[in-house]
């Protein structure tokens, strides 16, 4: 619920950063997995947007119908390199 990106960000940052080390790894190669493929979308039609739509209900363990969830999974895979702090997010 908070108005600016950045905010909402470093929230994100700060929540996953209380998750045991496991499951912030597992989240953070996930998400750099989608950053990648999102590199990529011009050949592979897969935008952030259409990323989000798919793992979203995965990721989160909803339905599939919450905005909500679309929105943060989105934000998380283009804020991917803030939020977890990687200096280059090509190995």
């Amino acid at each position: 619920e908070l108005p600016q990106k950045n905010q909402r960000l470093e929230k994100y940052k700060e929540v996953i950063g209380c998750l045991p080390q496991v499951n912030r790894r597992t989240l953070a190669t996930l998400i750099g997995h989608l950053y990648r493929v999102q590199k990529c979308a011009a050949l592979n039609q897969m935008c952030t947007r259409n990323l989000a739509l798919l793992f979203a209900p995965s990721v989160f363990q909803t339905d599939g119908r919450g905005e909500h969830e679309v929105r943060v999974l989105q934000e998380l895979i283009d804020g991917y390199v803030s939020v977890f702090d990687v200096s280059s997010p090509y190995p």
